[in-house]
């Protein structure tokens, strides 16, 4: 029991002390712990709204997006490797009073001729990160998807099992009065005017967690969207009542974009290893210049060309390392597209499986809902005429409570059961609730 006071101690101004002093006029009066809910900001936005507002927040598609800028400009930067190189020089040499001082001046191009193939696999991987890179893009969009619509579906349900926790306080305020009427009048003992006030308070403690969890709630969703003015509604319920999308939807390991993207990225080291493998082989390189060996003498021109052809013998294993380590990222790579080939199918009939479920647990949770609200009702009536006692209340109380907690629970699970499946699929979940495919492009 003090357990309960000091926690009613922190909901409100006003607690009850002891059972016996239950009967006090203040006990009626405690509903002071809900009136902060009571005030909601006007124009709140639709879900639809907050949910393009989150994505357009979101920092992780943005970082994923400058991977990918990252990976365009690598892409472009291996193409350069063809192109030959040309700088200006100008050297000035200083000797003895014999020699004196000597400047020349000179244009100098340099040109990769062959390379064992080492510039082409250069490309061919860089071509394949990118790709890899634009897979994952998409990916991280489901993924800021699944943040953005569990952040706005939690607080929904956190603020309705907020209603619902305050509207039972209500309740069992006014059951408190109607008790202590009729003790009043004789017509009811002591112990069920103690038995209402402490089903009050099993009311008021269930709303303090309730609370908790809606300030957490609160709190991730201003984060992610920079306040927590939405409607209060389910987005995507008309839909699950209907056949959706993901019901008739084939799974496709192919669509996947976590797929795509660790396909790509396997792709990519393969040659990358090339590469580090041709580093081992003969080049061939092309130098030349032309210039002025000597400018005190106007009018001189000089040139020269240096075909070079380089065999590599030995520098330490630092090559050779390079291409042993190449090959075992090659072969990780292979392991991560191996490991989503082997637990995506399971994956993907598991979240089938939970979707149903949850989809038909919601829409039976929602008619029991109905059903015991109308019994409480009823009951109710019959209290208030002295027919029915304070425990068959309190019962009904409880019943009503859980049937639409639960309920509550029912349409959180089965919206966000939609939602991983839907992605599980390779789709994307507009705001409207509607699973769709879409391409990725480099």
């Amino acid at each position: 029991m003090h357990k309960w006071i000091l926690l009613l101690l922190l909901l409100a101004p006003q607690a009850h002390a002891q059972t016996s002093d239950r009967t006090s006029d203040k006990t009626s009066d405690k509903t002071s712990d809900t009136r902060g809910f009571d005030h909601r900001p006007a124009n709140p936005i639709s879900f639809a709204e907050a949910y393009n507002s989150i994505l357009g927040r979101s920092i992780r598609l943005e970082t994923q997006r400058l991977r990918v800028e990252e990976s365009r400009e690598r892409r472009r930067q291996s193409y350069g490797t063809f192109l030959p190189s040309v700088s200006a020089a100008y050297s000035e040499n200083r000797g003895d009073t014999l020699l004196g001082t000597r400047r020349e001046a000179a244009l100098v191009g340099q040109v990769n001729l062959f390379r064992s193939g080492a510039d082409v696999a250069g490309i061919k991987a860089s071509q394949r990160s990118l790709e890899s890179q634009t897979f994952s893009l998409a990916r991280e969009e489901q993924n800021a998807q699944a943040d953005a619509a569990e952040a706005l579906i939690q607080f929904i349900a956190r603020d309705q099992l907020v209603a619902i926790g305050k509207k039972l306080v209500e309740v069992r305020t006014d059951s408190v009065r109607i008790a202590r009427e009729r003790f009043s009048k004789g017509l009811l003992p002591q112990q069920e005017v103690d038995k209402t006030a402490i089903d009050l308070d099993i009311a008021r403690s269930r709303l303090a967690d309730s609370l908790v969890e809606f300030a957490s709630a609160q709190a991730r969703l201003e984060a992610a969207l920079g306040h927590a003015n939405i409607r209060i509604e389910w987005p995507w319920k008309e839909s699950l009542m209907k056949k959706a999308d993901v019901e008739v939807m084939t799974f496709d390991l192919e669509k996947r974009h976590d797929w795509k993207a660790a396909l790509s990225t396997t792709e990519s080291e393969k040659w990358q290893r090339r590469r580090a493998f041709a580093t081992l082989l003969p080049s061939i390189d092309l130098k030349g210049s032309f210039g002025n060996a000597d400018l005190s003498e106007t009018g001189r021109r000089d040139w020269s060309a240096i075909l070079t052809f380089s065999v590599p013998l030995f520098d330490g294993f630092t090559t050779w390392g390079n291409y042993k380590i190449q090959g075992l990222e090659e072969r990780r790579a292979g392991l991560a597209l191996e490991t989503i080939r082997r637990e995506a199918p399971a994956e993907v009939a598991s979240l089938r499986q939970s979707y149903q479920f949850a989809r038909d647990s919601a829409l039976a949770r929602e008619k029991t809902a109905q059903v015991t609200s109308r019994l409480y009702n009823d009951n109710l009536q019959r209290f208030r005429l002295g027919r029915a006692s304070a425990n068959d209340l309190e019962i009904d109380q409880s019943r009503l409570l859980d049937s639409q907690q639960l309920e509550v629970q029912g349409w959180l699970t089965a919206h966000l059961s939609y939602l991983r499946l839907c992605h599980s699929l390779g789709g994307f979940v507009d705001p409207a609730g509607s699973c769709r495919m879409r391409e990725s492009t480099n």
